[in-house]
Order: structure tokens, then sequence, then C-alpha cells
């Protein structure tokens, strides 16, 4: 799907807007700044604010993963949830 993105630096996993997604590549553009070195909050809230395109009321989510951590990040406020192992 277009909202999913895995390869040796991690994965990354985006909902929303699927048509803004898909168009903007978002989940590859992530996966691209985990591949640079960053760790994944930072590569998704780089990502995020570097969109001069999208609407400041348009829901996008995304999740990455790499040998660094994880994180969880969004446009505005949508439903998570988190295990703690």
């Amino acid at each position: 799907g277009a909202g999913l993105y895995v390869g040796e630096a991690g994965a990354v996993a985006a909902t929303g807007v699927g048509e803004y997604i898909w168009k903007h590549m978002l989940s590859l553009r992530a996966y691209e700044k985990l591949k640079q070195g960053l760790e994944p909050r930072l590569a998704l809230e780089t990502l995020l604010e570097e969109d001069p395109q999208r609407s400041v009321h348009m829901d996008i989510g995304l999740i990455a993963i790499s040998k660094k951590g994880y994180a969880a990040c969004a446009t505005r406020e949508m439903p998570w949830a988190s295990i703690i192992l």
C-alpha cells in the first residue's frame, strides 16, 4: 500500500488522507530520513514540518521504527495506543 515503506533502515506506516500520503510519498520520504541516520521522532517531525503543501487541517499520522528506536507523530490529535514491554 501507499502508506507503508520497509527497508533495511526500518519501517514507516502512514494513515490519514490516503491520496495525499500517496501523492507526496510520505512513507518513503520518512524512510529516507531514517536511512540518512535520523532517529525516528526527528525523522517524522522534520518530514511534517517541511511539507508546505499540506493543509494545517489535514489529518496525517505516521509511525516509524528503526534500530535507533520508534516514534509516532501526527498533524493533529489522533487516537493511538502503546504497549510498554
